[in-house]
């Protein structure tokens, strides 16, 4: 089985990115931001717009990126904000990231209203790169806050962002806004709290290298190796316990399919809340001698065990899951392919994912991440076919899709790695 590398991002409340050196004058607070022109807008009533068409009482720019949980994790809050106050707040996304293109954001907000039925979406701006110039910022979410007259009154980070401050500016109250840090000198090559890079360090718990949550840092991580590939330094910023373990184990999975013994909630990462990650994640530096990558993951597992009293185990158990196979006695209807040529998976506008000359594994594999079981191939290998399959997480619609392709996901149980993640017993 192949194992799904989960994404970091999804769990911090701010992601860096690298940004080149640019001459466009620079935002600051009280200047009056300029008139920008951005050429490709979703939920608005044209495909372009300037910045200056978003006037109100308070106009709340938002930097993000498809990756940063943190970022999307206040989509809602801000949609039913802007609800409550039509006349007075305006909100625009404007996103960070290259990667987010049409079809994928389109997707992220069909996934983002199915999960908040009330939300009716902000106006997005795709492929922009003159606003993130001059509202340079070294991470996200990043929030700019303008009056009616486009001068920029806060320039702040998450915290600022709820329903209270901003229906408390609205209503004329005089607030202190806590102006975002930024760590715009850190530097990965240089060790963690030396000359202050990462901070003074009066976080540091022992050496190995080990703190609590570090504002304003991003969630990153970092192995440098020398020439013979050995490890020489390995960096993990602000970052989950159980994600610091399936690093050290090198078991990468989806969290809702891990088990802890005995059942301790606060290990657990699904479905907490900005404010839960910063007060239970950590920073870890390891620097050595050159190790093998083997031995500088067992060096980390120590550390773990000796300074948090949390270890993993792998284990093979009987498990429920699905299988996928072909319909006993129903045929279906699909087109089956020659084998040769090249295999291509994509997702149209509509959320359809089309699926050419691929084979039953990559099925499998597609409807793994999809479900809250495994998904495990048990269909003869010897075709590949076309087929195609709706954005869906619900096992009976995916069955339902199947049947008519002549295949089926059957309940079962068979034996699958767990990762097992435990407590020393004090």
């Amino acid at each position: 089985m192949k194992f799904i590398y989960c994404l970091l991002s999804s769990l911090c409340p701010y992601i860096s990115f690298a940004q080149e050196p640019n001459s466009t004058p620079i935002a600051r607070i009280n200047a009056t931001a300029p008139d920008m022109l951005f050429s490709q807008v979703l939920n608005h009533p044209a495909n372009t717009a300037r910045l200056y068409d978003f006037k109100s009482r308070l106009l709340i720019v938002d930097f993000w990126a498809g990756y940063c949980g943190g970022c999307l994790h206040k989509f809602p809050l801000l949609d039913s904000l802007q609800q409550q106050h039509p006349q007075d707040l305006k909100v625009l996304l404007i996103s960070s990231s290259a990667k987010d293109k049409l079809v994928n954001t389109k997707a992220l907000f069909k996934r983002i209203k199915a999960q908040h039925p009330t939300f009716k979406g902000l106006p997005v701006v795709l492929g922009d790169t003159l606003a993130n110039q001059y509202f340079e910022h070294q991470s996200i979410p990043h929030y700019v806050w303008l009056d009616q007259d486009f001068k920029i009154i806060a320039i702040t980070g998450t915290d600022d962002i709820t329903a209270e401050k901003i229906s408390a500016y609205l209503g004329g109250a005089p607030l202190q806004f806590g102006q975002k840090d930024q760590m715009d000198n850190f530097d990965l090559e240089k060790p963690l709290f030396i000359k202050d890079n990462g901070g003074d360090g009066q976080e540091i718990i022992s050496r190995s290298t080990l703190t609590g949550f570090i504002p304003a840092l991003a969630s990153r991580s970092y192995i440098s190796v020398d020439k013979n590939r050995m490890v020489t330094k390995m960096v993990f910023t602000n970052q989950p316990v159980v994600r610091l373990l399936m690093t050290a184990y090198t078991f990468y999975e989806r969290p809702e399919r891990l088990r802890y013994q005995p059942r301790d909630t606060g290990l657990q990462i699904l479905n907490r809340s900005d404010e839960w990650l910063t007060a239970n994640s950590y920073s870890y530096e390891l620097i050595t001698p050159p190790l093998s990558q083997a031995d500088a993951l067992t060096a980390m597992q120590q550390d773990l065990r000796r300074l948090l009293q949390v270890y993993a185990t792998v284990d093979t158990v009987m498990s429920s899951c699905y299988i996928l196979t072909r319909t006993a006695g129903k045929p279906g209807t699909f087109n089956a392919s020659a084998g040769n040529g090249e295999s291509s998976i994509q997702m149209d506008e509509k959320g359809l994912w089309h699926f050419k000359n691929v084979s039953i594994e990559q099925i499998a594999e597609f409807l793994d991440n999809k479900l809250d079981l495994h998904v495990l191939a048990e269909v003869s290998k010897d075709y590949r076919f076309d087929i195609d399959l709706s954005d869906e997480r619900n096992g009976e619609k995916i069955n339902n899709l199947l049947l008519r392709y002549g295949f089926e996901l059957r309940p079962a149980r068979r034996p699958l790695p767990v990762f097992s993640i435990h407590k020393l017993q004090n």
